[in-house]
Parts: C-alpha cells; structure tokens; sequence
C-alpha cells in the first residue's frame, strides 16, 4: 500500500507560516503563491526556491541579468492623477509619474514611434525637441550641440578658387543658433594679389556677424577682418603684408 505525504500547506494567498508552527527543517507550501517554507536553527521562517537565485537588489542587478519585464517603483499610472511611480519599460520608455495639486506630471521618452523628449504637467502635454532654459518657451530652448572640423573653400570675389590662402586648425562649435570658429589662415601675399576673398563657413543659412584674427608673431600688425556676406565671410587682406603671413583667432556668428 503506497503512502501519501502532504506537507503544512494554504492556499491562502500572501499566507505565510508563523515560526511557532513549524519544527527547525519541516516544510510548508503555500500552493496558491506556488511558495515554500522552512524554519531554520534560530527559528526564524524563510522562504527558498526559484526566488533564492536573486533576492536582493544587488543580485538583481548584476552584469548580464536582464529582464523583459517592466520594472516600476511607486504606483505608475498615467490614467490616474494624484500618484507617485517611477516605471522603467521593457519597450525603452522612461516614466516618472509625480503627484502635484492633484494633478500627475510625467517625463516619458522614445514611446511608440516618437523620437522626442515628451513632458506632460499638470495634464498638458508637451513635446521637446531639445533642452530648455530658463523658461519653458522656444525662445529659450537649445535643440543643437555640435563640434566638429570644417573645410574652408577660398575663393576670389568672382568666384575662382585662391590656392594661395590655406587654412588649418579649423573647428567649429554650434549651440543653437549660434555658432564659434576657430582657424589658423596663412595668405601668401606674392603670389595672391587681390585686395579681398571670401571663406564659406560650416552652417550658413541665413548668417550675421564678423571676423577679427590676429597676426601671428606681430603683435603690431593689422589683423585681418571681416563680414558675413551672403554664405560666405569676406575678409580684406591686410595692407601690411609681405611674403607669407599666419593669421590665427576665432570668431562668432548667429545663424538665423
């Protein structure tokens, strides 16, 4: 005749055995939360099984561990005004949920198909191409960083490439519509004979300002100024020129 063993068990959801009702190594099930239980050799219940392989945050959280759950603190909900959460989405979207006068502010990103920066305050929802301010009005938003090297193009008033003005050390460095040039011109003056050129410059949309650089090794010695005009900035050659000359410096512009 077999014999049927059925340990200490519930089916009472959340239900856990208290210390005074097990003996150090019995065992207790709760079926229903499909967890089992024990009691060690200072009498305190633990629980073992799947739940042992990462029990505390640090485990959880360990290089390689990964999840396709959604991970939430708080009660996130975004039909809910009045809650706390935070969720972090399997589908890559950022939700901080923050009760305020009865109202939920949220900062969700990347949700569905759009690729911005999305703020919902107090029920109005607003979508950010870029990081704002000081206030929360375009006139104070900056949707460009850039840096980078750019390519001058020299060319004479008629539009003939000048071979005989180089230029290196060029950078560039866009916030907004504001741009910064650095570059290091070098004009060799008896081959080049004209009074003026113009240099494109990296973005040129509609562009305003002007040019300072000084001489290099001659601190004495007329710098070479210009002005934006059209795409490109027109620079003048300095009278005093003779021979090779450097000119270094940087300049900024506002690109409409």
């Amino acid at each position: 005749m077999s014999v049927q063993i059925v340990t200490k068990n519930s089916a009472t959801a959340g239900s856990e055995p208290a210390a005074n009702a097990l003996v150090q190594g019995e065992l207790a099930v709760n079926v229903k939360d499909q967890k089992l239980f024990s009691k060690d050799a200072d009498g305190n219940v633990f629980e073992f099984g799947p739940q042992m392989a990462a029990n505390t945050l640090q485990q959880v959280t360990d290089a390689g561990n990964t999840t396709t759950n959604d991970i939430e603190t708080g009660n996130v909900d975004l039909s809910q005004t009045g809650v706390n959460g935070c969720s972090l989405r399997a589908g890559g979207r950022l939700i901080i949920q923050r009760a305020l006068g009865g109202q939920s502010d949220t900062i969700a990103s990347y949700s569905g198909t759009d690729k911005t920066f999305r703020v919902t305050a107090a029920g109005t929802s607003t979508s950010l191409g870029g990081v704002r301010i000081g206030a929360d009005d375009s006139a104070h938003q900056i949707d460009v960083y850039e840096v980078g090297t750019w390519t001058p193009v020299i060319i004479k008033d008629n539009g003939d490439v000048v071979t005989s003005i180089t230029a290196s050390s060029t950078k560039y460095v866009k916030i907004g519509n504001t741009v910064t040039c650095y570059v290091n011109l070098e004009i060799d003056s008896d081959v080049y004979t004209e009074t003026t050129f113009r240099m494109s410059l990296p973005f040129a949309s509609s562009p305003n300002g002007s040019m300072c650089l000084c001489p290099i090794g001659n601190l004495s010695g007329n710098p070479l100024i210009g002005f934006i005009s059209g795409s490109n900035m027109r620079a003048g050659v300095p009278t005093d020129i003779t021979g090779k000359k450097q000119y270094r410096g940087s300049f900024t512009y506002y690109d409409k």
